[in-house]
This record gives C-alpha cells, sequence and structure tokens, in this order.
C-alpha cells in the first residue's frame, strides 16, 4: 500500500505462474504454475502510464504459466487475480488467462467463506480467464447456502467467462 503511486511508463508489476517443466530421464511431466495475486492499494496516481484504459496504472501481469514444448497443452496454469483499489478504481477484480484454448482454461473460483462479502466496481476478464462464484457447502435437501456478488461494470476483451453456480445471486448493474 503506498500514498501515492508513481513510476515510469515501463513499469510492470509481475505475478506470472512458472513454465511446465519436463524430465526427459525420469519421465515426469509438471503443469504450468499458477498466477499470482497481486494487490494494489494507493490513495492517488501519478504514475506514467495507464492499463486496460484505466489511467495511473501500471501494467499488471497475473497469468498462469505456460507449457514446455514436450509438455501436454492441457497443464497450462491457471489464471492469478490482481485486486486494485488505486488511480480511480475501488474494487476492482482482474484476471488474465494467457489466450488458451477452450480445453486448457481453467477455472479461477472466489468461494464463499461466510464472511468476505463480494462487492466490485469492476471485474476484468482478459485473454480467456474464467471466473466463478460458488457456495463453500454443498447444497443439501435443508439448506441452499447463498453466495451475493454485486459488480457494478464488467470489463474484459471479450475472451473470458463468468461461471456462476448455483445458490449465487449476482447482481451486475
Amino acid at each position: 500500500e503506498v500514498g501515492v503511486l508513481r513510476g515510469a511508463a515501463s513499469g510492470v508489476v509481475s505475478a506470472v505462474g512458472g513454465t511446465s517443466s519436463y524430465f526427459v530421464n525420469e519421465g515426469m511431466i509438471g503443469g504450468g504454475g499458477g498466477g499470482g495475486r497481486v494487490a494494489l492499494y494507493c490513495t492517488s496516481s501519478e504514475h506514467a502510464s495507464s492499463w486496460r484504459g484505466f489511467a495511473g496504472l501500471p501494467e499488471l501481469r497475473v497469468w498462469g504459466g505456460g507449457v514446455h514444448a514436450s509438455t501436454p497443452t492441457g497443464r497450462r496454469g491457471g489464471s492469478g487475480t490482481a485486486y486494485v483499489e488505486c488511480a480511480g478504481v475501488t474494487r476492482g477484480l482482474f484476471l488474465q488467462g494467457a489466450d488458451t484454448f477452450d480445453s486448457e482454461r481453467r477455472l479461477t473460483e472466489l468461494v464463499d467463506d461466510g464472511v468476505t462479502l463480494y462487492d466490485f466496481s469492476h471485474v476484468g476478464l482478459y485473454e480467456g480467464a474464467v471466473l466463478g462464484f460458488a457456495p463453500a457447502n454443498v447444497p443439501s435437501v435443508e439448506t441452499t447456502p447463498s453466495v451475493s456478488v454485486g459488480v457494478s461494470h464488467f470489463v474484459g476483451d471479450q475472451t473470458g467467462r463468468l461461471h456462476v453456480k448455483s445458490g449465487v445471486r449476482l447482481v451486475a448493474e
């Protein structure tokens, strides 16, 4: 957390997953690492660049790791998340998928913990990211858990997907 965010136009905040590995001698294949988590808080920004149309933000990279040339394509890492309260963005949640094929997409799921209230001003899905909202408990005959999610603006590049499971109330303004 910083008071005033400053930086050059070339500034980047990165928490990208690692590339998968393939050990020929042992016959072991690893998957790509999941993207990391970034939280950016500031009271104001004098940063020299813009990101995804938001002036004053550095580039944020949180996509999942790629695959080694010898690794099956379905082992790409899932998207990370960037949470932003800075430069005019309040309660912004952004995901990046890395332009994967449908069979390679990995769901990043926010699960109700009974405490957190999900209320976002912006939810951005980029490069094929997939975001899901789900209740923490499996519904039983007697009770149906419910999660309330508020989103003021959906943004993105029209390649992402949103999955809302049973028991989730999504309000988009």
